[in-house]
């Protein structure tokens, strides 16, 4: 997935191909993998990746912004000039205000780590085993299992042409699990940030119990 080293080239390159006053530049990338079972049985492994780069242009009070998720040389210069263009027949706003100006941190609160490499590095082949430990728990109690388990990475970032560069990373992990028997069943999410969090069997054992506990369900009449 797109760095903010990376971004920061591209930032570099749109700058390049600019004649604007200001130049703006916001990054949004994203990562997503899911393996999906039922039946005790993986059915489904999809990823994907994606990036879109948003640029916004200003000559004097007249702005615009243009999109693109190509980050070859020649979509580069198109965006830029698509921007540029939008903006240039745009109507003045007085109100505009100029972009912020970048400059060393004040301090303050740090931002909390959401970010976890171990998370965002899981392959196909450690989601299977994690699978294959829940179904080890619904074949032990003699049931049937089905649930996603998935982990994710995405990023933001705003380069200025007045010095503004900032970037933000953070993953996710997710798993979800139904067990099933004959007249009743259980079910048990948890995600968090930090793969390390999420523990696949204890969650699956809980699902277990509760699709257990309410066996054998029995109607109850109506009443206070």
């Amino acid at each position: 997935m797109l760095t903010g080293e990376q971004a920061a080239d591209v930032f570099a390159k749109l700058k390049k191909h600019s004649s604007a006053d200001e130049l703006e530049v916001l990054f949004f990338a994203t990562g997503n993998a899911l393996t999906r079972f039922a039946n005790n049985t993986i059915h489904q492994n999809v990823a994907e990746e994606n990036v879109n780069v948003s640029v916004r242009t200003a000559f004097g009070q007249q702005t615009a912004r243009a999109t693109t998720n190509k980050l070859d040389e020649e979509s580069l210069r198109r965006v830029v000039q698509a921007s540029e263009n939008l903006a240039k027949v745009q109507h003045p706003d007085p109100d505009l205000l100029p972009m912020p100006a970048g400059g060393p941190s004040t301090g303050g609160t740090p931002a909390p780590t959401r970010h976890f490499v171990q998370t965002a590095s899981i392959t196909p082949e450690q989601r299977a085993e994690t699978v294959k430990k829940m179904v080890a728990v619904a074949q032990k109690h003699k049931l049937t299992t089905a649930g996603i388990f998935s982990n994710s990475e995405w990023a933001e970032g705003i380069f200025n042409s007045r010095g503004l560069a900032d970037w933000h990373a953070q993953t996710s992990s997710e798993i979800s699990i139904t067990m099933l028997a004959a007249d009743s069943s259980g079910w048990q999410k948890a995600n968090s940030p930090n793969i390390a969090n999420l523990d696949a069997a204890a969650l699956a054992e809980t699902a277990a119990r509760k699709a257990l506990d309410s066996a054998k369900p029995r109607e109850i009449p109506a009443g206070k």
